[in-house]
């Protein structure tokens, strides 16, 4: 509809019920016509809004709306087909304000929220058993421990005709060693199988509260100004305050590391924010201001979810699951691995191998290529160190470091795929070094890391002779241009990709082992030592070349941080040498494109041969007889043969 003397425009977007309403070219507000009955129907979907109180009923609406309307799409959602049944130790009764064991209840809430640094009620081994007495969390001396926001989370319960509730600082015996463990890696499990997660995404800690509650909470100065144009005696258009274009996931919630997974994990999530509440779940997203409807969409969550379920190892959607959740913040660094137990939990189902420290042991000579995108910073404990190994923060995993992740470092290194949805590369990767996960330096306690990966490439790759594994198969192919014909593989769970050999899948829904983290890793090495530009080279990252002592170029090293040049280019020494150890070779054709190698441009590097060949290097660092990763790069295969190398026994930590 159009005003032409006026200059005004009302649009309607399809799939969407509101107005936009436009002076000229710039928008002004979308409307929404407030909803009445007229002729034993409902129309308009607006809703004037509390300026200082949240509508409980609303909240309910939308709770009832997704449980009755959307089906399996969200009561089992694709998180859950990869899952068990959650079994939680214990659960909060709102009813009998008291701890019940997990198993009272067949549909609970969770709460995702950030602890922060207040002090905060834990169920511990000594005061277990008075969480189970009824009446526990209502006595004056407990209540006054429990921080607002879980209070508050047990009034919403109830509200909402709920009566279990799920938190972690409550249900989880904190310093229950036998248990803490299998609860931190099951805590995916029981997100995804909450029947809705309470998210209160603002305020710094755990005191903030689930503000606007009425007869709850204080009310919410939430500088509500809602406009609403009267048309006529009945009908009323009110101005939509919130919308998913400008309700982004941003502030000090969707900044932490801990509160990552729990969101993810979430089948439908009430999301406290602004000032005021918000629904997603896996079909819609509604606000306050609307009646909330079943158009559906495809949110970030969903995608994430997608991801995280796939039948088949994708280290592509891995790779940048790690890049986003190595970005969050969290407030002890050490517990980088802890709060990324759910994450690696589930894609234990997909990675058959399991993983270590972060990174997937069928892929673990890949994994370890890890790169930064501009720069990452070790991660430093902010608890005392009660034994050499407690941090679980080690230099060798993208783990200890906080930062951007680079993920084509992950990506091009992956030859086995040939086309399809998947990362396609020319790059090949070559296991060099036998490594061991050792629980500390000088232990007979180690455990053979075998990249399974590498093995059946070995095993398949260019030959017809063995039968491929089961749910494989193997296809002969004419290249193109040539008479010449070759073998393909396909797997029944990825019928969109081609791969050059067959690799490690897990058969059905059961997970990968989940073994003992150490921080420690070991193997033979060669190491060798050559001299490093001071001179940053023409690269989109912080890399530097590497040279020999006569100054011919032998590689790159790419650094964690631009201190790191500084520290290199202040050093008062004539030449700058740096300890490298090999722990895998590599090639790419010289004919195709790998731009994400930071030499692949330079003007030294050698481009007369078919390949390119380096070898993988770590620069490393001593401290009391242990060796920490400064940084990676590559050496040139025929400048590191020649080098007087050594072969060591290396323990990285």
């Amino acid at each position: 509809m159009r005003d032409f003397k006026r200059g005004l425009l009302l649009r309607k977007r399809a799939g969407r019920s509101a107005l936009e309403f436009f002076c000229g070219s710039q928008p002004v507000f979308p409307i929404e016509l407030v909803a009445r009955e007229q002729n034993g129907r409902s129309i308009g979907r607006g809703i004037l809004v509390d300026p200082d109180w949240i509508d409980i009923s609303t909240l309910r609406k939308w709770y009832q709306t997704c449980c009755t309307s959307h089906g399996a799409t969200c009561e089992r959602s694709v998180l859950l087909k990869s899952f068990g049944s959650a079994s939680p130790s214990y659960l909060v009764d709102t009813v009998q304000a008291c701890l019940v064991p997990g198993d009272h209840a067949t549909r609970y809430f969770t709460l995702s929220y950030v602890w922060g640094q207040t002090a905060c009620l834990k169920t511990i081994k000594s005061n277990l058993n008075d969480h189970l007495v009824a009446g526990a969390f209502r006595r004056e001396s407990v209540v006054l421990e429990i921080p607002k926001t879980i209070i508050d989370a047990m009034v919403v319960v109830q509200q909402l005709g709920e009566r279990f509730l799920w938190v972690d600082a409550l249900c989880i015996v904190q310093d229950d060693e036998d248990t803490l463990q299998k609860e931190l890696d099951q805590m995916a499990a029981i997100y995804a199988n909450s029947a809705a997660t309470l998210v209160a995404a603002e305020g710094k800690d755990a005191n903030y509260g689930l503000r606007g509650i009425p007869q709850v909470t204080a009310p919410v100065k939430r500088a509500i100004n809602q406009h609403a144009i009267k048309a006529g005696d009945q009908d009323t258009f009110v101005q939509r305050l919130w919308d998913s274009t400008w309700m982004s996931n941003t502030g000090h919630y969707f900044d932490r590391a801990w509160t990552f997974q729990e969101f993810v994990y979430s089948k439908r999530r009430i999301i406290f924010q602004f000032g005021c509440t918000r629904w997603t779940c896996n079909c819609a997203e509604w606000f306050e201001d609307v009646e909330c409807g079943s158009d559906p969409q495809l949110n970030l969550v969903e995608r994430w979810q997608i991801g995280l379920c796939q039948p088949f190892p994708s280290i592509r959607s891995y790779c940048y699951l790690v890049r986003e959740y190595n970005q969050k913040s969290l407030t002890y660094p050490e517990d980088a691995l802890a709060a990324f137990a759910g994450f690696q939990s589930q894609f234990s189902s997909i990675f058959p191998g399991g993983f270590f420290c972060g990174i997937p042991e069928d892929f673990f000579d890949i994994g370890l290529l890890w790169q930064p995108w501009k720069k990452v910073e070790k991660r430093v404990p902010r608890q005392p160190r009660t034994s050499r190994t407690s941090s679980g923060l080690p230099s060798w995993s993208w783990i200890g470091w906080h930062g951007d992740i680079d993920p084509w470092s992950w990506e091009r290194p992956n030859d086995f795929v040939l086309n399809g949805a998947e990362g396609v590369t020319g790059r090949y990767t070559i296991s060099a070094v036998r490594w061991y996960a050792i629980p500390e330096p000088g232990s007979n306690d180690r455990r053979r890391i075998k990249p399974l990966w590498y093995e059946y490439r070995e095993a398949y790759k260019s030959q017809d002779k063995e039968p491929p594994p089961e749910g494989w198969s193997r296809h002969s192919i004419q290249e193109a241009g040539s008479a010449t014909r070759s073998w393909v593989y396909a797997h029944a769970s990825k019928p969109d990709c081609q791969f050059t050999y067959p690799i490690p899948v897990c058969g059905g829904v059961s997970q990968g082992e989940i073994r003992p983290q150490y921080p420690f890793l070991s193997g033979l090495v060669c190491r060798g030592w050559l001299d490093v530009d001071r001179t940053v080279m023409g690269s989109f990252h912080t890399a530097i070349s590497l040279r020999e002592q006569d100054g011919t170029w032998a590689g790159v090293l790419r650094l964690h941080h631009e201190d790191e040049l500084s520290n290199i280019v202040s050093d008062s020494s004539e030449k700058f040498r740096v300890e490298l150890a090999a722990i895998s070779a590599g090639y790419v054709l010289n004919k195709s494109h790998e731009a994400n190698l930071d030499e692949w441009n330079h003007e030294e590097r050698p481009k007369d041969e078919p390949f390119y060949q380096f070898y993988n290097v770590l620069w490393i660092t001593w401290e009391g007889g242990i060796a920490y990763r400064k940084a990676l790069g590559r050496v040139r295969k025929d400048v590191w043969e020649r080098q007087s190398l050594e072969v060591v026994s290396l323990v990285l930590g």
